[in-house]
């Protein structure tokens, strides 16, 4: 039997908020600093690029989508389906989740701080939950790249390890043209990192527990609606 990396647990998402935390005091300015041309104020992305931005702002928004209608269809027509609509929920919640979040925070786009050629001034964590105004913490673009990690749920054991390496590589390249064009900073990419990788955790667990009373449920409600319109029961 051959043996297969296994997936990290919880610690990986502390891990992950704690390195959020320390690129938060540590990183982000001179990490942003290096994607910034002070004398021109310009960045080494502008945004207008069609192909850079086809490939790492809509392309993976586009697959987003396509795969919760995938999961969603999916559910309706497999007999069980609990867990590929749990995960076409999870794929739906996890950049509801940030945006939430980001409206909590408060905290301000590189790109509009005054460092950076903007008007904001720079604020801490809990000064910018009471007074900023910002909308960039945790980072949103990257959820429809780190979402993907509720696809974990429904892939083999023995792939997970190597698509959860391939959700996380595609998460911070889609997170470093934000950063290369001043839309966010590090510790926002990590946060989000962090929750979306949380949420598949606790769908896990919430699917170990309960996939099998939910299965039962959901055919039997699948059987009453589709005998209404006609469809033949599953």
């Amino acid at each position: 039997m051959k043996a297969f990396l296994v997936l990290p647990s919880y610690g990986f998402v502390i891990s992950v908020i704690s390195l959020s935390v320390l690129s938060f005091i540590f990183l982000d300015l001179p990490l942003q600093n290096s994607f910034y041309d002070p004398m021109d104020q310009t960045w080494w992305i502008n945004g207008r690029e069609p192909l850079v931005r086809i490939i790492f702002y809509h392309l993976p928004k586009l697959v987003y989508g396509l795969a919760i209608a995938f999961f969603v269809l999916k559910s309706l027509f497999l007999k069980g389906g609990a867990k590929e609509l749990s995960c076409a929920l999870m794929l739906i919640f996890s950049p509801v989740l940030v945006s939430i979040l980001k409206i909590a925070t408060g905290l301000e786009c590189p790109k509009d701080l005054i460092h950076f050629g903007g008007n904001q001034i720079e604020r801490g964590f809990f000064d910018a939950m009471l007074q900023g105004s910002g909308r960039c913490f945790p980072g949103g673009h990257v959820s429809a790249g780190f979402g993907f990690f509720a696809l974990l749920s429904v892939v083999t054991e023995k792939k997970r390890f190597i698509c959860f390496l391939g959700i996380a590589i595609l998460g911070h390249a889609m997170g470093f043209y934000q950063i290369a064009r001043g839309y966010h900073f590090i510790s926002h990419n990590l946060a989000t990192m962090s929750i979306c990788y949380g949420l598949y955790l606790l769908n896990e667990q919430f699917l170990k527990l309960y996939e099998s009373q939910l299965n039962v449920y959901f055919n039997w409600l699948k059987n009453s609606l589709f005998s209404r319109i006609g469809f033949k029961n599953i």
